[in-house]
C-alpha cells in the first residue's frame, strides 16, 4: 500500500459565461442552454505520481514520479463546453411530448492535471432523452421516460492509475511476472434506460 497527504494547490480560476434561449412555435416550446467554463489553475505547483506519463526524475533515482503543472493548466473533470437542446410539443390536451440532446465536450483525467498525459482527454459525448405523459383523469398521470436512446457508450470521469491486470487474457500481470502499467480508467456513463410511472396527486390536475 502507499502513502499519501493532502496539499493545498495554490490559487485556481473558474471564469466563462451561460447563454439560454427559449422559444414557442405553434404547440412546441424550445430551450437551448449552452455554458462555457474555463477552469485552470492560476498558481504552478508539483505534486509526486507515477501514473503521469509526463512525470520527470527530480532527485535521480532514476523513476519518473513528479509531476510539473504550470499556471493555466486545466482543472480535470470540468468540461469548456456544454449544451442542452430541448423541445417540448403539447400534442393534444393531456398529452406531451419531449426530446432533449446533452452534449459534453472532453475533459481531463484526475491526475493530469498538467494536461500532458500521453492518454489525452477523457472524450466529449452526446446522449438523447426522450419523455411522454398523458393524463388519464384529473390526478391519474402515466409518464414514460427513455434516457440514452441510442446507447451511446461514454465516460464522464477518468483518473489515472495503476492497471495490475496485464497478464495474459488480463489475468492479475505479478503473477504472471508482469509488473502493473499505467493507465487511463474511465467511469462508464449509463446506459439506455426505461422507465413508466403511474401517479395520482389528491387534489391534482
Amino acid at each position: 500500500m502507499g502513502a499519501g497527504f493532502f496539499a493545498n494547490v495554490g490559487e485556481t480560476r473558474r471564469e466563462g459565461g451561460e447563454l439560454t434561449l427559449s422559444l414557442t412555435t405553434g404547440p412546441v416550446d424550445w430551450r437551448v442552454a449552452y455554458c462555457y467554463t474555463r477552469a485552470t489553475f492560476a498558481s504552478p505547483y508539483q505534486f509526486a505520481s507515477d501514473t503521469n506519463s509526463s512525470a520527470v526524475d527530480t532527485d535521480g533515482d532514476g523513476v519518473r514520479d513528479t509531476v510539473f503543472v504550470k499556471a493555466g493548466a486545466r482543472m480535470p473533470g470540468i468540461p469548456a463546453h456544454t449544451l442542452k437542446l430541448q423541445g417540448d410539443w403539447r400534442v393534444i390536451r393531456d398529452l406531451s411530448a419531449g426530446a432533449s440532446v446533452v452534449c459534453s465536450s472532453g475533459t481531463y483525467a484526475r491526475g493530469d492535471e498538467n494536461n500532458q498525459d500521453a492518454n489525452g482527454m477523457v472524450p466529449g459525448y452526446a446522449v438523447v432523452e426522450l419523455e411522454a405523459s398523458y393524463v388519464f383523469l384529473k390526478g391519474l398521470r402515466l409518464s414514460v421516460k427513455i434516457d440514452n436512446l441510442f446507447n451511446a457508450r461514454y465516460s464522464d470521469f477518468g483518473i489515472l492509475g495503476q492497471n495490475a491486470f496485464t497478464g495474459p487474457g488480463r489475468a492479475f500481470g505479478p503473477s504472471h511476472g508482469i509488473e502493473t502499467a499505467p493507465e487511463q480508467f474511465r467511469a462508464v456513463g449509463a446506459p439506455r434506460g426505461a422507465w413508466a410511472i403511474l401517479e395520482y396527486r389528491l387534489g391534482g390536475d
